[in-house]
């Protein structure tokens, strides 16, 4: 029994199926293409995404990291660490 063929979600040309899932024709403009839309898309609905405001300059932004606090924006980029003085003590 011959393959079945497909077309190819993203440019519509036909293409004989590999595995029953497959839903690219297999070239590398395609292959780039679905990652560039699908795997965002996929992420996006995924994530729960929070609007919050920067220490800094106050500007809104949106994130999905729950501990994010600055927009990372021009001047908070550079924002202020915490900086460990560590003491030795040989005995």
């Amino acid at each position: 029994m011959p393959p079945p063929i497909k077309k190819c979600v993203i440019c519509g040309k036909e293409f004989k199926v590999k595995s029953n899932n497959q839903k690219l024709c297999g070239s590398e403009e395609c292959k780039h293409e679905w990652k560039i839309t699908y795997d965002k898309s996929r992420y996006l609905e995924n994530v729960e995404l929070i609007e919050k405001q920067c220490v800094v300059c106050g500007k809104s932004f949106t994130t999905s990291d729950t501990r994010r606090k600055y927009c990372g924006s021009g001047k908070c980029d550079n924002k202020p660490r915490m900086k460990f003085k560590v003491k030795v003590v040989i005995r």
